[in-house]
């Protein structure tokens, strides 16, 4: 697998979400009253935000580290892709 197909195969990944974990962990929540619907889409809400805060975290991280292996490549006796 070239590092391109691999960036593109976990970008697509990311974007993708994990539907199931958001519908689990928000089941998770008991609010005894009338609020528990808004209380569930308050956690979706935040899940949601914080997995694409990781996603976008990983998506740099990846392209710094793309980049960094191309700068080392160039370089006189640089270090070669695994």
């Amino acid at each position: 697998m070239t590092a391109s197909t691999h960036t593109e195969s976990f970008l697509d990944s990311c974007l993708s979400g994990a539907t199931g974990s958001r519908n689990t962990m928000a089941s998770a929540v008991f609010i005894p009253d009338m609020r528990m619907n808004d209380a569930r889409q308050e956690w979706q809400d935040q899940l949601t935000s914080l997995q694409q805060w990781v996603c976008e975290l990983l998506i740099k991280n990846q392209q710094l580290r793309m980049a960094l292996m191309e700068m080392k490549a160039k370089e006189p006796g640089g270090v070669r892709e695994q």
